[in-house]
């Protein structure tokens, strides 16, 4: 993760996040490109195998299944937090 990202968002930031509007406001009001914001979310889930269903799509569609992942909280009820 980006040290300029850390200093500005912490991983407890994001995890305590139950909204995308919320969520995506943080991200914008800090300027975290599509990429990080794809490495925070998967680093705040503990980097769990993200499966496509056919080839890798574009970044905007990893990006929605990655948030779509984050934000359904089923990696909640799998780690230690």
């Amino acid at each position: 993760m980006s040290i300029k990202i850390i200093q500005i968002l912490s991983e407890e930031d994001i995890r305590n996040c139950f909204e995308r509007k919320i969520l995506e406001e943080k991200f914008e009001a800090h300027s975290v490109s599509v990429s990080q914001r794809m490495d925070l979310l998967l680093e705040v889930m503990g980097n769990p195998a993200i499966a496509y269903a056919s080839d890798i799509p574009e970044e905007e569609e990893r990006y929605e299944i990655i948030i779509d992942t984050f934000l359904s909280g089923v990696w909640r009820e799998t780690s230690d937090i």
